[in-house]
This record gives structure tokens, C-alpha cells and sequence, in this order.
């Protein structure tokens, strides 16, 4: 299996510095994971304003590292919590982000890691 995150934008962003792409993953892993789990149960509970700040700060992460099925699903989440439309679709939409997002994870913990 193929990974389903990019570097390339941060790459770009450090001139391909890998020790720095290292760092910044490094701090996704210990971060966003918690996040994700804050931004769900702030779902849960229907608090859309705490969603939205929540999604507002992870946001950056999502799209610098392009995860598969998430990334563009994440921004469309996050204006969604934003303008608090379609909120009906937010929890599916939300697990779908969460169950590639922890893919993602756990192939940069596989990377860098070690």
C-alpha cells in the first residue's frame, strides 16, 4: 500500500530539509491525535462553535500533509462547522476524516518513528 500523505508541500516549505520535515512530523503526531478526538466529541455534544475552533486550528495540518479521503473532506468539514450548514451530514463526514486521518497517522508514525 502506497502511502496516503505528502511531504511534497512541506518540502517546499523548508527546502527540502528533511530533518525539518522530520521535526514537523514529529509534532502532527503528538498534536493532531488529540485534536481529532476534541473535535469529535465537541461533534458529539453539538457544540458547533467549539467544533469549528477546533477544526480551525487542525486545519493547517490537514492541508499541507493531503491525506487521502480526509484532507479535502476536512476543509469541507470545517466550512460546514463554520457557517453551521448541513449539519446532518457532519458526524458521518467526521468519521470518514477521522478513520483515513488515523491511517495517515499511523503510516507517519511507520516513517518517522524510529
Amino acid at each position: 500500500m502506497g502511502k496516503i500523505y505528502s511531504t511534497d508541500k512541506i518540502l517546499v516549505y523548508v527546502g527540502n530539509d528533511e530533518n525539518q520535515v522530520a521535526e514537523m512530523m514529529e509534532l502532527f503526531l503528538r498534536t493532531i491525535p488529540a485534536e481529532l478526538e476534541k473535535l469529535e466529541n465537541e461533534i458529539i455534544c453539538g457544540n458547533w462553535k467549539k467544533a469549528s475552533e477546533i477544526s480551525h486550528r487542525i486545519k493547517p495540518s490537514m492541508e499541507i500533509l493531503q491525506i487521502e479521503n480526509a484532507s479535502g473532506e476536512f476543509m469541507e468539514l470545517h466550512t460546514k462547522l463554520h457557517q453551521e450548514i448541513d449539519l446532518e451530514t457532519i458526524k458521518p463526514l467526521y468519521e470518514n476524516i477521522k478513520l483515513n486521518s488515523f491511517k495517515a497517522i499511523a503510516q507517519i508514525k511507520e516513517d518517522y518513528h524510529k
